[in-house]
């Protein structure tokens, strides 16, 4: 339309009047029924089948959740179960825990398989010491603490994602993980 209009101002497209302006505007009038025309089906009563005739986009409506409900159910018991096993781990890897201590108990660290510490013990004989030396002894606990969480929730996700440890790659292998082990030669044929 806005395209008729300026070819309009300057005096080379079609004039307002003129048979083909009207026609250009008629077939677009008819094409928005056939893109738009509702889901029609073979039933002729006014039930979820019913077609678009009957005049009713409820019915139309009922037809389209029937024959999608019926065509994702399958989708919807594999989401379940998907969301019930997804469910499991997480419930599983939250009952993590790390635990590391000092040589001499005076620290204790506790941590979940997020890394956050959940448990901090001091003695009081640790409390004596300079704080640096037990600022230092706290962090190498929570290293070891979170590591060990780690790990285990990793075995927990691999049990239960039935993924054995065996299966997973080695990171010590000989290319580096953004190179493809075998490159793939590629031709061009003109």
């Amino acid at each position: 339309m806005v395209a008729n209009v300026a070819c309009r101002r300057m005096g080379t497209g079609p004039k307002m009047g003129s048979h083909s302006s009207r026609s250009t505007v008629r077939r677009r009038h008819y094409l928005f029924p056939t893109i738009l025309r509702p889901y029609q089906s073979q039933s002729s009563d006014n039930g979820p089948g019913a077609n678009w005739t009957s005049g009713s986009w409820t019915s139309y409506s009922h037809q389209i959740a029937d024959d999608t409900s019926r065509a994702s159910e399958g989708i919807l018991v594999k989401n379940d179960s998907i969301a019930a096993r997804n469910e499991r781990i997480v419930n599983a890897v939250a009952q993590v825990r790390g635990r590391a201590q000092t040589s001499g108990g005076a620290v204790v660290v506790e941590t979940d398989a997020y890394g956050t510490i959940t448990d901090l013990q001091i003695s009081p004989a640790a409390m004596t010491v300079d704080g640096s030396r037990l600022a230092k002894a706290i962090a190498q606990c929570h290293q070891t603490a979170r590591d060990q969480a780690n790990t285990e929730a990793n075995r927990i996700y691999a049990e239960l994602m039935n993924i054995s440890a065996s299966s997973t790659p080695d990171p010590s292998g000989n290319t580096p993980e953004w190179e493809d082990p075998a490159p793939i030669r590629i031709t061009h044929v003109v």
